[in-house]
């Protein structure tokens, strides 16, 4: 475990690319997934969150009232649009109340 820590401090700091840190967790005996989690897991522990950003959302059904906003939805595909966009911790009820 103490030369995985290694390595992944040596691709964190850019001495070595993730060709090569893949290479070396195969040859520690580390299936491929595995290594490809731990490089995700030190990019993700070493990031901070931003606010802001955008979001964009492709389809081909839409028209001049689309919405995001689950209480204006006129069509199925605004309800799509509004359900894939959150992360279920409000449910929008069918009398249009929010539960969480």
């Amino acid at each position: 475990m103490k030369e995985v820590k290694t390595f992944q401090q040596m691709h964190r700091d850019g001495l070595i690319n993730r060709r090569e840190f893949l290479a070396a967790m195969g040859a520690l005996g580390v299936t491929a997934a595995t290594a490809g989690s731990l490089l995700t897991s030190a990019g993700a522990l070493a990031s901070t969150p931003t606010r802001g950003g955008s979001v964009v959302f492709a389809s081909n059904l839409h028209g001049p009232d689309d919405t995001l906003d689950p209480l204006l939805g006129t069509s199925t595909i605004d309800y799509t649009r509004s359900n894939t966009s959150r992360n279920g911790l409000i449910q929008v009820w069918t009398d249009m109340s929010l539960h969480g």
